[in-house]
């Protein structure tokens, strides 16, 4: 497409939910979840089933009946699940209780499968799995976790690190310097950022027209096309208002730019659906998926509403 031109995008509701009483909890009577603090808030198990996670419960969401409810799987006491994923329609929760990081299977209805622990090095430097956490898992089933930095204050005190593990827990290699990752369909590894060490990552660069300071690889695709996000904390006229706005574009290999677009804030593509909506990357959490049809699903927080104040929404571009 040509530059300025605007693609054109679809956007739809896939969820909605009541949030708590203070920011960024989504409730759902007996239990409030706060969406601070965890890495994938959500997994997409296929166009209709979906899993959201935080603290000590799971919920499963099914699109197609209007149900949403709290899976069997709970976290011991003072336990918290901190990340979702899944591969091959089977999804994985990452767990941390106490000092402790597991890998829990799970089935389609969130029943405990089996559960792991993953095998953290000792080494005071080399650090723990900090929330909020990029989580993983190969087509080969190595598990791969990133604690990332805010991309909202950006702490560069907070070391990010890149970790793979084997597919029983132990640690296999760690990766420092990484701002983004993205893993695709056949295991290939991508990120953003200077990793001191290359070995088993693809390094790129986002568009020459966008400043790789800020930011950070967040997706790819099975046709090779690559997604980036930035946020506009205090960047943006809805920032005054104490509003998170964010970007989103989609590039090739070579850094050509496909698209870039406006998520939230009253020019942002979900404004349709309330121009108050937040998503975040950072501390706030994960709150962003491509699918490998390049479909994104986002997770959102309305700045004021607490009656379907909380949504995970689509949004496809065509026609670029």
């Amino acid at each position: 497409m040509r530059t300025g031109d605007l693609p054109k995008v679809h956007t739809r509701i896939v969820w909605l939910g009541d949030k708590g009483n203070l920011p960024h909890q989504f409730k759902l009577p007996p239990f409030v979840y706060k969406l601070d603090g965890v890495g994938y808030a959500f997994t997409c198990i296929n166009r209709r089933v979906f899993f959201l996670t935080n603290e000590a419960y799971l919920l499963r969401i099914d699109t197609a009946t209007k149900q949403t409810a709290v899976c069997p799987a709970a976290a011991p006491e003072g336990g918290s699940f901190v990340g979702i994923t899944s591969l091959k329609g089977t999804p994985y929760a990452l767990l941390r209780d106490g000092s402790s990081t597991f890998v829990v299977v799970l089935s389609q209805v969130g029943h405990i499968q089996k559960h792991f622990q993953l095998e953290l090095p000792k080494e005071p430097e080399a650090g723990g799995i900090t929330p909020p956490v990029w989580f993983a898992i190969s087509p080969s089933k190595t598990i791969l976790t990133f604690s990332f930095n805010s991309d909202i204050f950006d702490d560069k005190a907070i070391p990010s690190y890149l970790r793979e593990f084997h597919p029983t827990g132990s640690l296999k290699r760690v990766w420092d310097g990484v701002t983004g990752v993205a893993l695709d369909d056949r295991g290939t590894l991508y990120v953003s950022g200077s990793p001191k060490v290359t070995e088993g990552l693809n390094v790129l660069l986002p568009p020459r027209e966008l400043d790789p300071e800020v930011w950070r690889l967040v997706g790819v695709d099975k046709y090779r096309r690559f997604y980036w996000h930035r946020n506009d904390h205090n960047r943006s006229s809805e920032a005054k208002n104490g509003i998170t706005t964010g970007w989103v574009a989609c590039s090739t290999v070579d850094r050509r730019l496909q698209w870039q677009i406006k998520l939230t804030g009253t020019e942002g593509v979900l404004a349709k659906h309330d121009p108050e909506l937040e998503v975040y990357l950072g501390w706030g959490g994960h709150w962003l998926q491509v699918s490998s049809e390049g479909i994104l699903y986002i997770l959102a927080d309305s700045h004021r509403k607490i009656k379907d104040g909380v949504g995970i929404y689509s949004i496809e571009l065509i026609d670029y």
